[in-house]
């Protein structure tokens, strides 16, 4: 690494070198993708074709039914993409129908085309803050450092979905690429920066709430104007970025302030904000997901913390060191201090409210300035160290430092490639087990094709996923589905009902079937329970008032299963009641 820096080394090759680590993001991030197979499978579809539908929601100038991010920037990205490739398709006459029928007969090859653009963002961002760097500091081997936030393991592995965060990640990018030239000119005391400043805070949020503590960095600003600017820049953006749903905002308000209000995940749970009791195990379930971001956070606040206390400890001996009062006003004012400050506060902030909701995804905007906290601790680390001298040639003490730089940062890379290594070769064999557990669903559904097929939630579908995507756009493209695909039967487990893409479907549907296979997530219960009673009155064939059926075992994977149910497989209930039993996940 040290010839990185070596002023030997071409300026302009230097500059190449920071093309290396995004060429390499978006070669792993594709073989990640094609890994994790299709958008339609069932650990895959959400939120990527809720975000799908409401793509043509944009387009075609409804109100987006999914507002709970609120996402309103992706959606508007998404539909764009869409629109301009549905274009550059017509031109080449590889399309013979309207957009909406286009999009609905080919999901995929859109996903993945918004997906290959979220890609190329990440690059593009991680290609920014890695030549501001260089363009600033003249220091090849930190830009690097900043550049390789992207290979953390849950950026990575986010970096291909159709979501939020890769989205997230490249507005923090583009933040700490700006807080870059706070450190090291004087751009900061111009207007202009608090509205840049603003722009990326204010899409920051209405692309996703969790970045929200990210606004913070305002208070960096060096005046009450700028910081007014920078509020008011921050407030305009989010209501242009959310426009099209500016009819949703009592929903989304109510949204955030029952997840905030409650407990449990999703609102559920006991009306208080925070359960201390629960914490310990949410923690850990966090924890467990990304363990090399939570030991990394946890080096860099004990460093800075020993770092300060260090600090004290020699004003207080002054006369031991020779130190005068200048230092402590010298750190107070250091802006390498306050930047260090400022973003472990919100790292930390981030975590305490993940912790509420523990999904590790949620941390993309903290993880995003993880690379830019260690950037800063290592200058200060180095500032620190410049103040003692060792009874050897200056020279030598300097080589000794960069050296001690190196092995750091040489540390870090080899541990984080060590654990990102670790957590895809895992990943990629859960996913060829799940794949291979699909692979035999599909071909049980194919030697069954004679039985209605019934999907469910979480089931490995693409019809199944369209109907999952609708339904998050208010179910503005039924008509549309119900033509194009219409043999589709879809059981809800919620509301205990069956429907096609365009209406409810009455119990009927099964009697004069031989056999039913239903497929989704896995029963709680061996042999599973489906309620189909008390919709109606329904001849013998299958089962009557006071009788449901009870589906039996064809297939069970890992999440997913088949359940089949045929024509002689009737049960009565203990105390010949009619009954709701329901279908329950595991």
């Amino acid at each position: 690494m040290n010839a990185l820096n070596n002023y030997h080394f071409n300026p302009e090759k230097r500059i190449l070198v920071l093309f290396v680590l995004p060429i390499v993001f978006v070669i792993l991030a594709l073989t990640l993708r094609d890994w994790h197979g299709p958008y339609w499978l069932g650990n895959n579809s959400d939120p990527e074709y809720a975000y799908l539908m409401n793509f043509l929601n944009i387009i075609q100038g409804k109100v987006p039914g999914h507002t709970d991010h609120p996402g309103t920037p992706l959606q508007i990205l998404g539909g764009v993409i869409i629109q301009i490739t549905y274009l550059m398709q017509s031109l080449l006459n590889h399309v013979n129908t309207n957009l909406v029928n286009s999009v609905l007969e080919n999901p995929e090859f859109y996903l993945k085309t918004v997906s290959n653009v979220l890609i190329f963002l990440n690059a593009l961002s991680i290609l920014i803050v890695g030549g501001t760097a260089f363009f600033l500091s003249h220091n090849l081997t930190k830009s690097l450092l900043l550049q390789s936030t992207i290979f953390l393991w849950t950026p990575l592995i986010q970096s291909i979905r159709v979501s939020p965060e890769p989205l997230l990640f490249s507005l923090t990018q583009l933040l700490v690429s700006l807080l870059l030239f706070y450190l090291y000119s004087d751009c900061w005391q111009i207007n202009f920066t608090g509205v840049l400043l603003g722009l990326i805070i204010g899409l920051g949020i209405a692309t996703k709430i969790t970045f929200f503590p990210l606004a913070l960095v305002i208070l960096l600003l060096p005046d009450v104007k700028q910081k007014a600017i920078a509020i008011i820049a921050t407030l305009v953006t989010f209501f242009i970025a959310t426009f099209p749903i500016i009819s949703q905002y009592k929903r989304l308000v109510v949204w955030i302030g029952v997840i905030t209000i409650h407990t449990g995940r999703y609102g559920q749970g006991e009306k208080r904000v925070v359960n201390w009791s629960a914490f310990p195990n949410t923690f850990t379930e966090l924890f467990l997901k990304d363990p090399f971001f939570f030991y990394l956070v946890l080096f860099l606040t004990t460093f800075f913390v020993l770092l300060i206390i260090t600090k004290i400890y020699q004003i207080t001996r002054k006369q031991k060191y020779e130190l005068t009062n200048q230092i402590l006003f010298y750190w107070i004012d250091h802006k390498f201090y306050k930047l260090s400050s400022c973003v472990l506060l919100i790292i930390l902030i981030q975590i305490f409210v993940t912790i509420k909701h523990p999904a590790i995804h949620y941390l993309m905007p903290a993880m995003g300035l993880s690379g830019l906290l260690f950037f800063l601790q290592i200058k200060l680390g180095e500032d620190y160290f410049s103040q003692f001298t060792l009874p050897i040639a200056e020279t030598s003490t300097t080589k000794l430092q960069k050296y001690m730089v190196f092995g750091v940062i040489g540390a870090y890379f080899f541990l984080m490639t060590n654990s990102t290594s670790n957590q895809i070769l895992l990943a990629n064999k859960n996913y060829q087990i799940y794949l291979s557990d699909v692979q035999k669903s599909h071909d049980l559904l194919h030697q069954n094709k004679k039985c209605l097929h019934v999907s469910y939630y979480r089931s490995s579908d693409q019809e199944y996923a369209l109907k999952f995507g609708n339904e998050f756009s208010n179910n503005q493209y039924s008509l549309s589905l119900q033509t194009i695909y219409n043999q589709s039967v879809f059981y809800n487990i919620w509301y205990k009902k069956y429907y096609s893409f365009a209406k409810e479907l009455s119990v009927d549907i099964l009697q004069n079937k031989e056999c039913v296979i239903f497929y989704g997530s896995l029963l709680q219960n061996p042999g599973g329970n489906i309620s189909t009673i008390n919709q109606g009155k329904l001849n013998n064939n299958y089962l009557e008032l006071e009788k449901i059926v009870m589906p039996k075992p064809l297939f069970k994977g890992n999440v997913e299963g088949l359940y089949l149910m045929k024509k002689s497989d009737k049960t009565t209930s203990s105390d010949n009641r009619p009954v709701s039993l329901g279908l329950q996940q595991k």
